[in-house]
């Protein structure tokens, strides 16, 4: 799920991620296996590093299935054009692999301009799912990539390799936020 609106959260930087994405602490060890394991997600954190104008926090709460029925969701701001400003709620109890990736395939879709609200009203491959909340095949698609590379992978088994991103929904139509 992706939300736009909200301030990120004060987490702990770790060396094995690129500087502007900040998880809790807590939460290292099980990100470190999924960047071991997985490149898709390494060539995810790859991209976040290649746009410094992006700031992504990442923290747990027990709550958010609770309220929602999601399993994660991002809030995402863009207080000014040259920032942008996520912070990644994942339940305690979700696969981090899953989830992780899916609500930063979110993140990258803000990055790659994509127009959700045009895209809502013409495509299957967008839709509303609440007030400024959207949800995309293309997340969907890398979620699940991630979780089936981490689990079938071992840590040195096509290390430098990502599997073929999805294709971006969108060739020509950008955001205007």
């Amino acid at each position: 799920m992706a939300r736009t609106t909200a301030s990120p959260a004060v987490c702990v930087a770790s060396t094995s991620l690129p500087p502007n994405v900040r998880v809790e602490r807590h939460l290292l060890p099980r990100v470190e296996k999924i960047l071991e394991r997985s490149p898709t997600f390494r060539e995810q954190c790859r991209r976040l590093a290649a746009a410094p104008w992006v700031h992504v926090g990442v923290k747990l709460n027990p709550r958010v299935f609770d309220t929602r029925g999601y399993r994660a969701v991002s809030v995402i701001q863009r207080p000014r054009p040259n920032l942008l400003i996520a912070l990644v709620t994942l339940e305690v109890l979700t696969d981090p692999a899953v989830w992780l990736a899916h609500e930063l395939e979110h993140v990258l879709e803000q990055v790659d301009n994509v127009d959700f609200e045009a895209l809502a009203d013409r495509t299957r491959g967008v839709w509303r799912v609440g007030s400024h909340m959207f949800e995309t095949k293309r997340a969907i698609a890398v979620g699940a990539a991630v979780a089936e590379e981490v689990r079938n992978r071992s840590a040195h088994h096509d290390r430098d390799v990502p599997r073929e991103r999805p294709a971006t929904l969108v060739d020509d139509h950008n955001s205007e936020e």
